[in-house]
């Protein structure tokens, strides 16, 4: 009351003294309405006067009244938009998304478009630039804060052409009697709007409370769910979540609104990229590209397996420094035995035989059990493929000959020592292109990944340790069976073997029998322009795309032009590519 008087009295004291002076009834009326409408909280407590709705108590997603309550949620993200279905299927999403919140209780959809000052926005904005400057000039190598600037330069600039920023709120608000039904409801509802993909929250008790001001009670007119589709939250166009796409290495450029792009490879749910595109279409130098800034960037090696010699051609040229590995000079060590027990190993060499040679059943499970006698029987130095041929021939087996054209064919690259042990920082390049036979290329591949796998799963699990590049994926996807996947079973398992598959192919048929793999697990998949509407059909499956958009945009897409898609946000994007024109 004494902290009123003060407020109040500099007020009253020059309204009575000019009414003293001009006797004026106008000075009066003007004092008690002042009066009235600063002193009327203390007046409200004195004669216990309470809003029409009645004191509130709000917490985070609940606003309990004294005769009801609400409980709201607030839509924090959907990973998809009505550009990314058809007719039919907006129409079943758009009543599915109003059958989710038929309940019994009253729910109202509370769209929330608020003002943002521009001036102090912007001042922010340029503020926050000058210190990235800053940054810059004194540590030209942050590249972190380079792309940060260049974002925030781009927003400057939006600003300066005349576009008003603004925020944008969607809530779900249930009513009922109590807290505990709200509560409840609150769940199931929550529970049905997740099960069609979005994502939900409670709203903070701040949020709760500028809504109670709002009457959220619904119109007089009636309509039905399908009448509705422009107030469903899937209505507004979405992009991937930022932290997916704001830092990492720099992939290009969005072409419908001009921002960068960048794959963050910490935060992907995958570390993997698999780049689908045609013959010319600059599979190759984007992968390449990519490689070498990973490398430049975060320091990890990079392993590629060189089927043609295309890369190694292609590093030369562009003067990249490379390290070459040879199978015929480093030999492939398939019977060394290191961090595995030896029925692991046996079991490892089965399998990259089988693949390798496409090995039936049987067959490998006769090599399974001569590597694995020979691995526990014989001494270090006398270890060799004689041995193992001979356990062979001691059993009763079938199909001698040709498991002694494998064992030749393995002989022909034991020239001691292990590619593996070749391996070192920088870039690496694994040249098969002197091998003739398909068989050895996919022997060579397969084992460098299998004893990758040994090496980094032990040291550091669920943590990118090596890059490895498979360009003309093809030549050994296509022989990897359901019994022995022995690449999928990289990109399957994320990160847990160290590795980080980075491969370019043709199309998904190329990925082989496993190709489901492949696209539902990497973190990024590159899709390079292609005028077969067979192919964006194919993509159609994982990348949510629209008849509407094939025609309209991607089958016409130009050299390094690519459609981008992240793990977990299946909307896409337009990207122009940033490969450098002397790569292509």
């Amino acid at each position: 009351m004494d902290e009123w008087k003060r407020n109040l009295l500099p007020i009253l004291l020059p309204l009575a003294f000019l009414y003293v002076i001009t006797k004026n009834p106008l000075f009066v009326a003007l004092a008690l309405a002042l009066l009235g409408f600063l002193g009327w909280p203390w007046i409200r407590s004195k004669l216990k006067i309470t809003r029409a709705d009645g004191p509130l108590r709000l917490e985070d997603g609940l606003a309990v009244f004294p005769k009801g309550a609400i409980a709201v949620l607030k839509v924090t993200d959907v990973p998809f938009d009505y550009r990314d279905m058809g007719g039919d299927a907006l129409r079943d999403k758009v009543n599915m998304f109003y059958r989710s919140i038929n309940v019994e209780n009253d729910v109202t959809l509370v769209m929330r478009r608020t003002h943002v000052d521009k001036s102090e926005y912007l001042k922010e904005l340029l503020h926050t630039a000058q210190n990235l400057r800053i940054t810059v000039e004194a540590d030209p190598s942050n590249q972190q804060a380079r792309r940060k600037l260049d974002i925030i330069q781009k927003m400057i600039d939006k600003l300066n052409e005349g576009e008003a920023p603004f925020k944008f709120e969607f809530y779900v608000v249930i009513h009922g009697k109590s807290a505990e039904e709200v509560r409840s409801v609150s769940s199931v509802v929550r529970s049905a709007l997740s099960s069609i993909g979005m994502r939900l929250g409670n709203a903070t008790s701040d949020e709760v409370s500028r809504l109670i001001g709002m009457n959220l009670k619904g119109g007089s007119k009636p309509a039905l769910p399908s009448q509705l589709p422009f107030l469903a939250p899937f209505s507004f166009p979405k992009t991937p979540r930022a932290e997916l796409r704001l830092n990492g290495i720099y992939l290009g450029t969005e072409m419908e609104h001009g921002t960068p792009v960048f794959w963050n490879i910490d935060a992907s749910q995958n570390p993997h990229l698999l780049v689908l595109g045609p013959t010319g279409s600059g599979k190759t130098e984007f992968l390449l590209w990519t490689s070498f800034k990973l490398n430049v960037v975060s320091g990890l090696p990079i392993l590629a397996i060189d089927v043609k010699g295309d890369v190694r051609r292609r590093l030369r040229r562009n003067g990249i420094q490379h390290r070459v590995i040879s199978p015929l000079v480093n030999g492939l060590g398939l019977l060394e035995v290191k961090g595995v027990p030896l029925e692991v190993r046996a079991q490892q060499v089965e399998g990259i035989l089988a693949n390798s040679f496409r090995l039936d059943k049987y067959t490998s499970s006769i090599i399974y059990e001569a590597v694995l006698h020979v691995l526990r029987e014989s001494q270090a130095d006398r270890t060799s493929w004689d041995h193992v041929m001979d356990k062979v021939m001691s059993n009763d087996v079938r199909y001698t000959a040709y498991i002694r054209k494998v064992v030749d064919s393995v002989k022909f690259l034991e020239v001691g020592g292990s590619i593996v042990d070749a391996i070192g920082d920088g870039i690496n390049v694994v040249d098969l292109s002197l091998l003739k036979s398909e068989e050895l290329r996919r022997l060579t591949t397969f084992t460098v990944l299998v004893d990758l796998m040994n090496k980094y799963s032990s040291e550091t699990p669920d943590e990118p340790r090596m890059g490895v590049l498979l360009d003309e994926a093809w030549t050994v996807l296509r022989a990897e069976g359901p019994d022995y996947p022995l690449v999928a079973d990289i990109v399957k398992r994320g990160r847990g073997h160290g590795l980080f598959a980075m491969i370019a192919t043709q199309n998904p048929e190329d990925l082989g029998e496993e190709a489901d793999v492949f696209l539902d697990n990497v973190g990024l998949m590159v899709l390079l322009n292609n005028g077969d509407r067979k192919f964006w059909s194919s993509a159609a499956r994982f990348a949510n795309l629209t008849e509407e958009e094939v025609d309209r945009h991607l089958l016409y897409m130009g050299r390094g032009e690519a459609l981008v898609r992240f793990l977990g946000d299946p909307r896409p994007m337009r990207v122009s590519l940033d490969v450098p024109q002397r790569w292509s």
